[in-house]
């Protein structure tokens, strides 16, 4: 699954084919102020021995000041609520066949054939989240978790770790597959969800959910993905930033449960996207947003239009 977020809050591109953007600014805050002073001063002195002074002061100031500020500091929600464990629990390393049971909280490494597929079941004790990664020595690898309301692949990413995390319900079998399409080995950790495995930082959520993108080029080309993508974004410092980390953190302004981004580069690609939490009780956050780049290549003049709807829940 390509990293086909347009981003709001991401600096990724539809890569369907080609393109990218870059973050926006902090909020806007703008204001104008006048104000004019006049004033006159007169007297007169006449006078023998005893003199007599008169004299008159008189002044007037008038001053307007116009100003609008949009953004607040904080969006209208708990952020502690969502955050979830802090520290990963102690994992037991596991020597396993494909087929067998695994553990929680367990962390195995086996090889893979070339072409080949291992799969290692998860049998949930408890309703909870359950976070699952597997770290490679190639790209060539795919994660998958079924036994879940959808079958899910884990987001795309540029490294050679790929991660997913999910909520288990007691009693269910999640059969999680390991593809290779190429011999190599690798590791898989099966844990308790938390923020230190995934690697989420200070005020950082972690966001998972489905997307659907639709892209449509001048050319008469058009491309349509979904799948899972997931991004840690922080209400405190204002910027998101893709799951696999290998993009730079994008700003954004927040206004109450909604933050919003807009931003024209100088290649003139552009995006406007929207990031609403639509139920601040269970952290629902629906992500919307459309952009017009350049594909790469530029010297056939093609540009490119997508849009986007993600939608998922803060995880951790």
């Amino acid at each position: 699954m390509k990293k086909v977020i347009l981003a709001i809050l991401v600096s990724s591109a539809l890569v369907a084919c080609g393109g990218g953007s870059s973050g926006s600014s902090d909020p806007v805050n703008t204001g104008t102020e006048t104000g004019t002073e006049t004033g006159t001063e007169t007297g007169t002195e006449t006078g023998t021995e005893t003199g007599t002074e008169t004299g008159t002061e008189t002044g007037t100031e008038t001053g307007t000041e116009t100003g609008t500020e949009t953004g607040t500091e904080q969006p209208v929600f708990s952020i502690e609520k969502f955050k979830g464990k802090a520290s990963e629990p102690t994992i037991q390393t596991v020597s396993l066949d494909t087929g067998d049971q695994i553990e929680l909280n367990s962390n195995l490494q086996a090889t893979i054939a070339q072409g080949g597929a291992s799969t290692y079941t998860y049998t949930a004790a408890v309703d909870g989240k359950v976070a699952v990664v597997m770290e490679g020595t190639s790209y060539n690898f795919a994660l998958k978790v079924t036994g879940y309301q959808t079958d899910l692949e884990s987001p795309y990413s540029d490294t050679f770790k790929q991660y997913l995390v999910f909520e288990a319900l007691q009693g269910q079998a999640y059969p999680i597959i390991i593809e290779g399409q190429s011999s190599a080995s690798f590791k898989l950790k099966v844990t308790e969800a938390n923020r230190e495995t995934i690697g989420a930082v200070g005020d950082e959520l972690y966001f998972q959910g489905q997307d659907s993108s639709i892209t449509t080029c001048s050319n008469g080309e058009s491309y349509d993905e979904s799948g899972l993508n997931h991004i840690f974004i922080n209400y405190t410092e204002k910027y998101a930033q893709y799951g696999d980390r290998t993009d730079e953190k994008d700003s954004f302004v927040v206004n109450g449960n909604v933050a919003s981004a807009s931003n024209t580069d100088e290649d003139g690609e552009t995006y406007n996207g929207t990031f609403t939490i639509t139920d601040t009780e269970a952290g629902t956050v629906v992500l919307e947003a459309t952009g017009t780049y350049d594909p790469d290549t530029p010297s056939q003049g093609v540009t490119c239009t997508g849009t986007t709807k993600m939608t998922g829940k803060f995880l951790l």
